[in-house]
């Protein structure tokens, strides 16, 4: 990106924001973690997950920008995926700085990583619902539980309310509630210099994983993924800082286009022109997944127009038919 400079083979300089590219151990490749400074310190931004590589990039980055354990004041999480938390805690444990995150994002914390995990049972028994043979639960048990040692140890966490204001460096951010990816996801954004933090709500070049989680946490996570592309579509934003892939200067805008009818409402789709105009039509056509998972990625969004979409998407990736595919969920 244009008047971006590399100062570490991992770091990237855009203006005031330091974007260090932290490892992970599958096809992502890395996470986008951000450093900014300010008068009372740094303040860092989803510190990835927690590896050796992780540790070990991170011990090598402070040391060549001069950043002690004690310089970093705040740590921001823009969710509570592993690859965002992880080393939340081991950063805290090193600084004493603040571990900001939603009330939401705390409680799926505490479910998946928690005294006795029972996102895991949960998760299981969903599975199980829609098909997923016993014989490959023992596996997915362990991959829940193998997370437990990368967001280890956790964080005494601060709650960040949307629409609360977060010091970022020297500049105040808003936080946006921005659901779907993740229940409890925010977005921060400053209108003055029209830059947001968009963790994994807006990706340049991939889609963001929607999923549905049992328990009560969202139960139509795509619908709430399209509500909240609306609501940041009303922001003007001339840089977005990404969790994935690299920084970007366009965000579409209500405002640069006429908005289309609410859901409901006769010719009106929002859901799929939202859909289509970030890129939502691509994410389900990467499913590589037995077709038994569907269900319990893709829970019946509500919306004609948009299940539809999705399912054809999915129905594409799995060589089904809609037919098909609208099977595996039940509707009302």
């Amino acid at each position: 990106m244009a008047g971006a400079a590399t100062l570490h083979p991992s770091v990237t300089q855009h203006g005031g924001v330091l974007q260090v590219k932290v490892p992970l151990p599958f096809p992502l490749r890395w996470v986008n973690s951000y450093l900014l400074r300010g008068a009372d310190g740094w303040t860092l931004i989803d510190p990835g997950l927690r590896t050796e590589a992780a540790e070990a990039l991170w011990e090598a980055v402070l040391a060549s920008f001069g950043i002690a354990g004690g310089d970093i004041c705040r740590i921001v999480l823009t969710h509570h995926h592993p690859d965002h938390y992880g080393l939340a805690g081991w950063f805290q444990e090193r600084s004493g700085a603040p571990v900001l995150l939603s009330a939401a994002g705390l409680e799926q914390v505490r479910r998946l990583w928690g005294g006795g995990r029972p996102m895991t049972e949960q998760l299981l028994a969903l599975f199980r619902e829609h098909g997923l043979p016993a014989e490959l639960e023992a596996p997915m048990r362990e991959h829940m539980d193998g997370f437990v040692p990368s967001v280890s140890p956790r964080p005494e966490v601060t709650l960040l309310a949307a629409g609360e204001t977060v010091r970022l460096g020297n500049e105040d951010y808003v936080a946006i509630h921005t659901p779907g990816h993740a229940a409890g996801h925010l977005c921060l954004y400053r209108a003055e210099t029209e830059t947001m933090f968009c963790g994994d709500h807006v990706l340049p070049q991939i889609s963001p994983n929607v999923s549905y989680l049992p328990g009560g946490i969202d139960e139509n996570p795509l619908a709430s993924y399209l509500d909240s592309l609306e609501r940041i579509s009303r922001c003007a934003v001339k840089l977005a800082f990404p969790g994935h892939r690299e920084p970007f200067g366009h965000l579409p805008q209500a405002g640069a286009r006429a908005d289309p009818p609410p859901r409901g409402t006769a010719g009106g789709d929002a859901p799929v022109a939202a859909a289509t105009r970030y890129g939502l039509r691509g994410m389900p056509a990467r499913l590589r997944r037995p077709a038994y998972a569907a269900p319990a990625a893709l829970r019946a969004v509500g919306d004609p127009g948009a299940f539809d979409l999705v399912m054809r998407e999915a129905g594409r990736a799995q060589e089904l038919p809609l037919e098909k595919m609208r099977a595996f969920v039940q509707t009302e």
